[in-house]
């Protein structure tokens, strides 16, 4: 029994909070649908669900544009209805309106498929009506019911703020970030480069990044927007791509270090700078916490990086005046130089996002 529960996937809490909210939102619209007896209320429990984000500025984002494309297709649908009547003509050309109303004059592309879906409907269910546009409003005021109630309980009910996800996703992508360097950096000053492991962390990396740029415009859409803190985050998500970049050449001079040794004149200058850049990562993702980003004592740190990097530039130097480098092919050289230029770039990177957090609420 208990090897079968570790085989079950862990229980996400903010997929089982958005599906516990997204349930009791279709309940409480179907509850409004039949208190007002709504003859096609079952398209306001659909839009319900469809609203329901996992994050509240998703969700309203969803909900202005279901709204706004609701409105063009029951207005579009109404207007072909009343002058084509329903048929396969009248429905091809009410679809081709309103998506191409939605997409190109409105700017709509995230709702211009259910825009279309309310037309159709509109065009199809008014087979002998004599009041098309009343059977447009019917539409459109069943499915912003829909709307409202899932705006409502995104708002009241166990709401789930973009920002929170944006300040999580910035510390798993440091805690990420962390392990990157501390394995690439180790790997590469013993001569090694485990292909599988450096990719799987890599990649882990550059997948947490990717998802920060979703949850900022989300976060800046909810109401206060990023909050106290918010440029901060902002600046770290922005300081994690530049990041990702210096990793990857980092990856790319470790991949063919593995083979050479001019690198290991610096040995114990590199192994130094890779430790106080993954204390400091380590150090920036502690302050970011779903309650808010805390103000942390960031000096040691920053000098600490600012020590290593004194010590790798007076390593350099040291290898320039005894022309070490003649004694290697120019490849070899030119991995080497890279691998210190991007480990250098990515610490003044860090030092910049040390010194924000630094800051906060100072």
């Amino acid at each position: 029994m208990h090897t079968l529960l570790r085989l079950l996937p862990r229980l996400d809490p903010i997929m089982a909070r958005h599906a516990l909210r997204t349930a009791l939102a279709s309940v409480v619209t179907l509850v409004l649908v039949d208190v007002l007896s709504l003859a096609q209320g079952y398209w306001a429990v659909i839009s319900t669900i469809i609203v329901m984000q996992a994050n509240l500025g998703r969700a309203l984002l969803a909900g202005l544009s279901r709204i706004q494309g609701t409105f063009v297709g029951a207005l579009l649908g109404s207007l072909t209805l009343s002058v084509m009547g329903t048929g396969t003509v009248s429905l091809g050309l009410g679809v081709f309106l309103t998506i191409f109303v939605c997409a190109y004059f409105m700017g709509l592309h995230e709702s211009f498929r259910l825009a279309a879906v309310t037309a159709s409907i509109v065009i199809l269910l008014g087979r002998g009506t004599e009041q098309p546009f009343l059977l447009g409003l019917d539409r459109f005021l069943e499915i912003s019911l829909g709307v409202g109630v899932a705006m409502a309980v995104s708002i009241f009910v166990l709401p789930f703020h973009a920002r929170t996800s944006l300040r999580l996703g910035i510390r798993a992508a440091l805690e990420a970030s962390g392990q990157f360097v501390a394995v690439l950096v180790g790997q590469c000053l013993e001569n090694r480069y485990d292909e599988s492991a450096i990719v799987a962390l890599k990649n882990a990396c550059i997948r947490h990044v990717m998802q920060l740029r979703p949850a900022l415009a989300d976060a800046s859409r909810e109401p206060g927007g990023l909050g106290e803190g918010g440029q901060v985050l902002g600046s770290l998500a922005t300081s994690l791509d530049r990041l990702m970049e210096d990793f990857q050449s980092m990856d790319h001079a470790a991949r063919e270090l593995a083979e050479e040794a001019l690198h290991l004149e610096l040995r114990p200058d590199l192994a130094a700078l890779a430790r106080a850049m993954q204390a400091g990562l380590e150090a920036a993702a502690a302050c970011l916490g779903e309650h808010g980003v805390k103000r942390t004592d960031m000096r040691l740190l920053i000098e600490a990086l600012e020590n290593t990097l004194h010590s790798v530039d007076r390593g350099m130097e040291g290898i320039r005046a005894r022309q070490i480098a003649r004694q290697h092919p120019l490849s070899e050289v030119t991995h080497f130089f890279s691998l210190v230029f991007s480990m250098r770039e990515a610490a003044l990177e860090l030092m910049e996002m040390l010194a924000a957090l630094h800051e906060v609420r100072r």
